[in-house]
């Protein structure tokens, strides 16, 4: 795959991983349990499924901001 064929595959299935998270932030869960559990998504494409797991081990080590802000960085979309 493309960086610019990944990149588009990953903008697309951007806002129904968003909308896993914020439903697991209504439900109670703390925001990493969210973005592991949107993450752990099996439907999710492999490019955005193999970005959000990196997320999800960094934010373990540094918090779930400084991941984001890391992924921003690796990843501006």
């Amino acid at each position: 795959m493309t960086g610019r064929r990944r990149e588009s595959t990953i903008v697309a299935a951007l806002p129904e991983v968003l909308e896993r998270v914020a439903s697991g932030l209504r439900a109670g869960a703390a925001p990493l349990g969210a973005l592991a559990e949107a993450a752990a998504g099996a439907d999710l494409p492999e490019p955005l499924a193999a970005d959000l797991a990196r997320v999800v081990g960094r934010a373990e080590e540094g918090g779930v901001a400084a991941a984001l802000d890391r992924w921003a960085g690796d990843r501006p979309l």
